[in-house]
């Protein structure tokens, strides 16, 4: 049981922080000015800012939730070889990112498109890490 909490948890920090640094990769190489968002207290100008976001940002943004849910579910299922374990870390993944569509103003295709990542993705991953590591 410790085993799969452990893992679960491995999947869900390694999700988030390979997000994380994609994000921050992206934002190295194409700067934007996010503390427009952070600054700005009247809505409607920080949706009028969202916007005006280029695509290639947004996919970029897509880039990074693709990836880090696929790396969840292979940590995940490394640790403890089940498929199931790897949903439920998309899951955590799925809840986070719905506070962040919330939180922030996007256009309603990225949500979508967003949202419907998660889950897939991390249990791609898993099965990938249980073809992979498979225990004998």
């Amino acid at each position: 049981m410790l085993r799969k909490i452990i893992a679960v948890l491995a999947g869900i920090i390694s999700g988030f922080l390979t997000i994380e640094l994609i994000e921050n990769l992206f934002q190295h190489y194409t700067p934007i000015q996010a503390e427009i968002i952070t600054k700005n207290t009247q809505f409607p100008e920080a949706q009028e800012w969202i916007d005006a976001f280029p695509l290639d940002r947004y996919l970029y943004i897509l880039i990074a939730y693709l990836t880090g849910s696929f790396i969840a579910g292979f940590i995940t299922t490394l640790l403890s070889p089940q498929k199931s374990l790897a949903f439920l870390t998309g899951f955590v993944l799925l809840i986070g990112g719905f506070i962040n569509v919330m939180l922030l103003p996007h256009p309603i295709w990225f949500i979508l498109v967003s949202l419907s990542i998660y889950l897939p993705l991390a249990y791609l991953g898993g099965t990938l890490g249980m073809k992979l590591f498979r225990k004998s």
